[in-house]
Formats: structure tokens, C-alpha cells, sequence
């Protein structure tokens, strides 16, 4: 005899947010050329755990938020005003600005080349109209050099760490 587990529903404003994101994704995929593989390269998950955040199977993330308010070109309070204050409160104890989290970074990268390629995008995003939520995790998001992304995420990994 075979046990089911079911899973337990998410509360309804967890849900609420991840249907809110899945109508934005429905609007804005094509345009974007997003599929769940996209968005699966990009956070480093597979493309079922993508579409189980999309269909409220899990609740997101700060992380997970920064990824999707990236690669659909929002802001992550258009779907989730909680994780936005959460992203916000986040930034707040880090106690840096842009420019010495860029330099942060950056100091952080021993590869001459990486190390402009992400001043290069912080610069284009900085001066693009206020930094978007959470900025480490979405330039994170965005390399497509895998190598780049890793070292980028493991810097991250470290500064959340020494954050407590």
C-alpha cells in the first residue's frame, strides 16, 4: 500500500502573489522570449520547480522574486509588496550604497575581464533610473557566463553570511 502526501496549500496571500506573477509572466514571456528554461538557467533550479512558483505550488522568495522582477524587466513590489519590504529591509541592515557594493563586488573577482563585465552592467543598470530591489542578486541573475554567475552568487553567499 502506497501512502499520497499531499502537499499543504499556501496561505491565500502567498498564493495571491505567485498568481499575480503568473499573470505578469503570461502577459510579458513572449515578448521577452522567456520559457521555464530560461528562467531555470538563470536561478539554477529546473524548469518544474520554475512552473511550481508560477503556479503557487511554492511560495517565493527573495530570491526567486529578484530572478522573476530581472528577467521580466518589473519590480518585484508589482507582484509581492511583502518580499519588496523584505528585499528593502535587507538592503537597509547591509548598510552600503551601490557604488561600494559595486566596488565590493568587484574587489571580489580576481578575473580582470569578469570583474568589467560586471561594473560595465551595474553602471548600465545604475544609470537606467533607480537600482532595482535587491541589485547583488538580480546581477547575479542576469550573467549569462555561468562562471560569472557562480562567483557572483558565492560573493553574495559570504556578504549574507557576515550580515548576522
Amino acid at each position: 500500500m502506497t501512502k499520497t502526501i499531499k502537499k499543504r496549500l499556501l496561505k491565500p496571500a502567498l498564493a495571491e502573489e505567485c498568481g499575480t506573477l503568473k499573470a505578469i509572466w503570461l502577459l510579458k514571456k513572449k515578448g521577452l522570449a522567456l520559457t521555464l528554461q530560461s528562467i531555470a538557467d538563470i536561478s539554477g533550479i529546473t524548469p518544474g520547480a520554475v512552473a511550481h512558483y508560477l503556479n503557487g505550488k511554492n511560495p517565493l522568495n527573495t530570491n526567486m522574486a529578484a530572478v522573476f522582477a530581472q528577467a521580466l524587466e518589473i519590480r518585484v513590489f508589482e507582484f509581492s509588496p511583502r518580499l519588496d519590504t523584505e528585499i528593502r529591509a535587507n538592503s537597509a541592515r547591509a548598510g552600503q550604497s551601490d557604488d561600494d557594493e559595486l566596488t565590493a563586488v568587484t574587489a571580489s573577482i580576481n578575473d580582470p575581464k569578469l570583474r568589467q563585465q560586471i561594473a560595465d552592467y551595474v553602471h548600465q543598470r545604475l544609470t537606467a533610473g533607480p537600482p532595482i530591489n535587491d541589485e547583488l542578486t538580480a546581477i547575479a541573475a542576469s550573467m549569462i557566463d555561468p562562471k560569472l554567475r557562480q562567483q557572483v552568487a558565492d560573493y553574495a553567499r559570504l556578504r549574507l553570511k557576515n550580515w548576522r
